[in-house]
């Protein structure tokens, strides 16, 4: 895995202050295994970047304790390296994570924030909560004025009907815009990437709508992020990486050629198979060039009872996979 230096890393400089000038002149190739380079036009202020050559990578485990910098600390033992990135997955809409990402950037790794609005869309929009959001973006732009840019998502896959926003894409659309509006008035997109992320409607069975019908906007988005999972005890359970997630990022990557695409979500459930497929998924994820950044959701979903754990031997196989490196991680 490639390492992604902070402060001095010519990796993260690049990252971070951007690389990338020129809009993608391939349509994707998934059936290829050596990549093709996709450039992307430089995102304002201290954003994150995505790298022109090779895919960071990320991953997610809650941890009651928030202490974030434990779990680092523990990936960095499995696999010899840090991820690029780390997800936190936020319930309390009022609540922005300043010191649970502070934990992740002091070793290295750049946060991402899963934000669930959970108030109603249409009094977002109409601005009835305009003051919990101005503290929000306040907020967040005093972390980033002490840590720089990190990944934002509000309302993660928008287009998911098992979502409190399902089948409301106008007054997600509008929800979306608005608390932009407001970080953008308070600083805070200087530092705030905003990553706009759908459930890939191949392996969701009728649950997720159209992603193309929630899109707010170029405006409002600085990344797109797919969400995809193979869970054995539903009807997907067999489907591999590529059936998963191949149509959705066809599609995004044909219609919105100057955003980069990240993985936001993905797993499998734990099981003799997982090692296997984990290594035809990272395969597939370097043979699109548009797929900047991919990270694997390493927990167990307690409401769908569905354990996505890495198992011994899948980490020994991300392991593997890391060394590699396309594969940027954090150093």
């Amino acid at each position: 895995m490639a390492a992604l230096a902070l402060g001095t890393g010519a990796i993260l400089d690049a990252v971070l202050s951007g690389c990338a000038t020129s809009r993608p002149n391939e349509r994707p190739s998934p059936s290829k295994t050596q990549p093709e380079t996709s450039a992307y036009p430089p995102l304002a202020g201290k954003k994150i970047q995505p790298p022109e050559n090779g895919c960071l990578v990320g991953l997610h485990r809650y941890n009651y304790s928030h202490d974030t910098g434990q779990i680092i600390d523990s990936y960095q033992k499995e696999l010899d390296n840090k991820p690029a990135f780390f997800t936190l997955a936020m319930v309390d809409f009022s609540y922005f994570p300043q010191y649970e990402m502070a934990g992740i950037a002091t070793k290295g790794v750049i946060p991402n924030v899963l934000h669930d609005y959970s108030a109603s869309l249409q009094d977002i929009a109409k601005g009835s909560h305009d003051v919990t959001l101005t503290t929000l973006a306040k907020e967040a732009k005093k972390y980033g004025e002490q840590h720089g840019g990190f990944f934002y998502t509000p309302m993660p896959e928008l287009n998911g009907n098992w979502r409190p926003w399902a089948r409301q894409p106008n007054a997600a659309k509008g929800a979306c815009q608005h608390a932009w509006q407001i970080f953008e008035d308070n600083g805070a997109n200087q530092y705030a990437t905003w990553v706009w992320e759908v459930y890939c409607p191949e392996g969701a069975k009728g649950g997720a709508e159209d992603p193309q019908n929630y899109y707010p906007g170029d405006k409002y988005v600085d990344w797109i992020g797919l969400s995809a999972y193979s869970r054995t005890q539903f009807y997907n359970g067999n489907m591999s990486y590529n059936e998963l997630t191949r149509r959705t990022y066809i599609e995004m990557h044909n219609n919105h050629l100057n955003k980069p695409i990240m993985q936001a979500e993905f797993g499998k459930t734990q099981g003799s198979d997982q090692p296997y497929w984990l290594k035809n998924a990272y395969k597939t994820i370097k043979s699109r060039p548009g797929m900047k950044a991919a990270l694997y959701w390493d927990q167990h979903d307690r409401e769908l009872n569905d354990n996505l754990y890495l198992s011994k031997e899948s980490f020994e196989v991300i392991k593997e996979i890391f060394k590699d490196p396309y594969f940027i991680g954090a150093k």
